[in-house]
């Protein structure tokens, strides 16, 4: 697990691939999407760990904003 201090997030996916993303709340289901690469996505701040289940390395560029 980790968490994202600052409010708000983006990540750009350089390569893209299948991710998990299990929340801090064990209670709530993990999410699984598929990741274009190419792709960005803007992204509330969150406490989770994320798991790369598909078979391609992944590469993401994420910058938290203040």
């Amino acid at each position: 697990m980790h968490s994202h201090e600052h409010p708000n997030r983006a990540a750009y996916f350089v390569k893209g691939g299948l991710l998990e993303v299990v929340p801090e709340d064990d209670q709530q289901a993990p999410q699984v999407f598929e990741a274009p690469e190419g792709k960005a996505f803007y992204l509330p701040a969150a406490t989770h760990n994320v798991k790369n289940i598909g078979d391609t390395e992944i590469v993401i560029i994420e910058t938290e904003i203040k």
